[in-house]
């Protein structure tokens, strides 16, 4: 769960993290 939001996220740059 967690996991794989956390893969995601550090797979795109934080700028895309809103």
């Amino acid at each position: 769960e967690f996991a794989t939001f956390l893969k995601v996220l550090g797979s795109y740059p934080m700028d895309m993290h809103v």
